[in-house]
């Protein structure tokens, strides 16, 4: 269906456009095979015209033309020349040799006269014929790349044309339905709107008690709605805005957080939608930035319930995240002939035991400190309901 914004100048146009391309077409009086036909054709009379143009001109050559004498009468002459020359034997042969050839040229003259005048070409036909093929030609370049699609063109030019008749009407229904149907989408998109701002509160109001847990007890989560074109998400716009810090008005999340910040955010977020979204796998890098002991057991217990619903990776420097782990890898870089290598190592058994003691304490570590961490690593194997699975 054309654009409902088509007017009744448009349709004329329109229409007008129609008349032409098919009064072109049908003047054209082309058939299925018509172009295959002439093309054929074409070449028939290319081939008889380079034939007689051959043959006329051997014939001009023979024959002379005007007082421009030919082979034939040349041979005549020079035959005429020598037969006064028959009664020396030295001249006989050759002078009966040059009577011979002048008949055998005088026939070939004859053969070739005779084919020249049986040859039929019409240099107005084979004109034509190209004028044909040219305006075929022309009409492929507009409407197809063969006869049988201009042909389908034409067809479906009259049935649009006949539907114009009718058009005028069926475009003020189609105008009104669609005016109702943006009337209605506007309703449903303002009722989604305020269906959006309502679920906003109770997120907001989920998230800073999220971030309670997560040693963030000043956060201060907002969202803002902004109209917009109406589209498929409704006619509003809607963005999260955070304030991390009493007395600071809340701004868009990448202007108000730091890295550590940030990451619990993000936590305090994934832990609101941790039953709603479809996301597989969550990252979190550097999450422990600027947390105390307390604050990071709240974090590794968080990250645990989420891995109830989904992987989590963790990169992390605290022993009371890493502890609470399904899985815990080390990355340690190295270096050799002057170039920096990184490994990724998984930790099992008295390994990933003597690395959280590491992590919580220095290189030195001491038996208390390794019973300390086994006692940690015990209490992350403890089942969080519906647990899924976390590395760190």
């Amino acid at each position: 269906m054309r654009s409902l914004s088509v007017g009744e100048d448009e349709i004329k146009r329109r229409s007008e456009l129609l008349r032409l391309e098919i009064e072109e077409i049908e003047k054209a009086r082309l058939s299925p095979r018509l172009e295959e036909m002439l093309t054929e054709k074409a070449r028939q009379l290319r081939e008889s015209e380079k034939i007689a143009g051959a043959l006329g001109e051997a014939c001009r050559a023979l024959e002379g033309i005007e007082d421009i004498p030919g082979a034939c009468d040349l041979l005549t002459d020079a035959a005429a020349a020598l037969d006064g020359l028959r009664a020396i034997p030295e001249f006989a042969g050759r002078a009966e040799a040059l009577e011979n050839l002048r008949i055998e040229v005088g026939e070939i003259t004859s053969e070739l006269s005779e084919s020249l005048h049986a040859i039929s070409f019409d240099q107005t036909e084979a004109e034509a014929i190209e004028r044909r093929l040219r305006q075929i030609s022309r009409l492929k370049s507009r409407y197809g790349g063969s006869v049988e699609e201009i042909l389908a063109h034409c067809k479906k030019a009259r049935e649009e044309l006949e539907g114009m008749s009718s058009q005028k009407e069926n475009l003020l229904k189609v105008t009104k339905a669609a005016r109702a149907q943006k009337e209605r989408t506007v309703s449903l998109a303002n009722s989604l709107t305020e269906a959006r701002i309502d679920a906003a509160v109770r997120f907001a109001g989920t998230i800073e008690e999220e971030a309670r847990s997560l040693e963030m007890p000043n956060l201060r989560v907002e969202t803002s709605f902004a109209p917009c074109k109406l589209c498929s998400i409704g006619n509003h716009s809607a963005e999260l805005l955070l304030s991390a810090n009493l007395g600071e008005p809340p701004r868009p999340i990448a202007k108000i957080a730091s890295g550590g910040e940030l990451s619990r955010i993000m936590l305090a977020i994934k832990s609101a939608l941790a039953d709603k979204d479809n996301i597989d796998t969550l990252i979190f890098d550097e999450i422990d930035t600027g947390v105390s002991g307390k604050a990071a057991q709240k974090i590794g217990k968080k990250l645990q319930m989420i891995a109830s619903h989904r992987q989590v990776i963790c990169v992390t420097h605290s022993a009371q995240i890493a502890a609470l782990a399904d899985q815990q890898l080390l990355i340690r870089k190295s270096t050799a002939e002057g170039r920096t290598y990184t490994e990724v190592l998984p930790l099992e058994g008295e390994a990933r035991v003597e690395e959280v003691a590491r992590i919580f304490s220095t290189d030195h570590v001491t038996e208390l400190m390794l019973q300390t961490a086994r006692s940690m690593l015990e209490e992350g194997k403890r089942p969080v309901p519906d647990a899924g699975k976390a590395s760190c």
